[in-house]
């Protein structure tokens, strides 16, 4: 159990049912399916289905069986149709409680019927239901949708063993309900990614110098690369982080580097204000530019997977999803930096770097990776500490209360002061 989790969640929770005069049981409908679906407010107030909900707004009584909320999109193909069972707690006492027995009895009962077209299911429950019953059989008669299950709570765990079981038979096995629980791990994962859009590329290495290790849950690719295209992997230009083999770098100079590709780096970017940083740009200006592969410690980069074709060929186009650079930062904006200025240095090719490229979706080992790379520039505890887990938590729940937490030096100076308060 973690209360720094329970503390961040409440905070958001609370924010909503305050600006919506709800009880935050409530409110962890509009908190959940929108950390889940994405979609606005009208959406998710139309997709509520559960009773003590509706009594709130005066919308009639009845039984939900269970069912909180369904969420119909007829805009995929086929359609989807996506029914919510929440479940929220104010106590930090109860994070560990399972769902109660009684959940998924009523939840089997609603489908058995719903699958079946049982007429008395309209009666027996609240008239906002009944309505998006007959939305999903009027569906059933034009096409057979996808129908998903989610158990929704801010707990940590999910049904005991054998209740999950037989959730698992009766649904998915019988009547191909696909059953999804959204528990608090989950939901802190997403929150600490909120606003973070994936960076994807492709980047061809230089020749054969290139190495493959991997071991249990990460997978290392090393590799010899040319400094134009590390540049380019991470600017703002999506058609031209995922061409591998440009014409020409002409483009390269016009474009800006994307911030999302260094949500994990320890710091903001140092500009030229450090020795090391100012090195490289003279290094890449001078006779020693083919040194810099010497001279430099190299980028390290995260990501989500890569993937390249094998066979020991030269110079392999690896695709890589969703990559961060975790250090290197410095490096790549001290480049890009030398090419804004000059473009002639890089144009034989002869700048180039070491990387290493790590294959994880385990936080904890990408925080310890950047964690244990990070020593070119001299790196305080503060800044190692700056993409700790706890250390983001605390911004989201700082940011509910209108502060700007810095967890990195000058992560705001971009920011309107006054918009507001500041901590560091």
């Amino acid at each position: 159990m973690n209360l720094k989790d329970f503390s961040l969640v409440r905070e958001r929770v609370n924010k909503i049912a305050s600006d919506r005069g709800l009880k935050p049981s409530s409110a962890f409908y509009f908190f959940s399916m929108d950390l889940l679906l994405g979609v606005n407010e009208n959406d998710i107030e139309d997709s509520i289905t559960d009773t003590e909900y509706l009594n709130q707004k005066g919308a009639g009584k009845g039984n939900d069986k269970g069912i909180d909320a369904i969420f119909i999109d007829e805009d995929k193909s086929p359609p989807v149709v996506k029914f919510f069972n929440c479940k929220y707690t104010e106590k930090e006492s109860k994070l560990e409680n399972h769902f109660p027995s009684s959940e998924s009895d009523k939840v089997i009962g609603f489908f058995n019927k719903l699958l079946e077209k049982d007429k008395n299911l309209l009666r027996e429950v609240n008239p906002v239901l009944a309505g998006k019953v007959e939305q999903v059989w009027a569906i059933f008669e034009k096409v057979n949708p996808e129908l998903e299950l989610y158990f929704c709570s801010n707990g940590y765990n999910g049904m005991v063993e054998h209740e999950h079981a037989s959730i698992i038979r009766d649904l998915e096995t019988k009547k191909r309900v696909n059953v999804k629980f959204f528990l608090m791990e989950e939901i802190i994962s997403r929150l600490l990614l909120e606003n973070h859009i994936p960076v994807n590329a492709k980047i061809k290495a230089v020749g054969k110098h290139y190495f493959e290790k991997s071991d249990g849950n990460v997978k290392a690719l090393i590799a010899e690369f040319d400094a134009r295209d590390l540049i380019r992997i991470v600017c703002k230009n999506e058609n031209l982080r995922n061409n591998p083999d440009p014409d020409n770098y002409s483009d390269l100079a016009l474009e800006g580097l994307d911030e999302n590709s260094f949500k994990d780096n320890v710091r903001i970017y140092l500009k030229q204000r450090t020795k090391i940083n100012q090195n490289i740009k003279n290094t890449v200006n001078s006779d020693d530019r083919g040194k810099v592969f010497y001279f430099n410690n190299g980028i390290t980069i995260t990501c989500d997977s890569f993937d390249y074709p094998g066979g020991g060929r030269s110079s392999p186009i690896i695709d890589i999803k969703n990559l961060q650079v975790v250090n290197g930062c410095q490096t790549i904006n001290s480049l890009f930096e030398a090419y804004k200025d000059s473009s002639v240095a890089f144009e034989n090719g002869d700048v180039e770097l070491l990387c290493k490229v790590y294959q994880t979706t385990d936080k904890e080992l990408s925080t310890k990776i950047c964690e244990y790379t990070n020593s070119q520039n001299p790196v305080k505890s503060r800044d190692i500490k700056s993409i700790d887990y706890y250390q983001i938590g605390l911004e989201k729940q700082l940011a509910v209360k209108g502060y700007w937490y810095e967890r990195k030096k000058n992560q705001f100076a971009d920011k309107e002061k006054g918009a507001y308060s500041a901590l560091s």
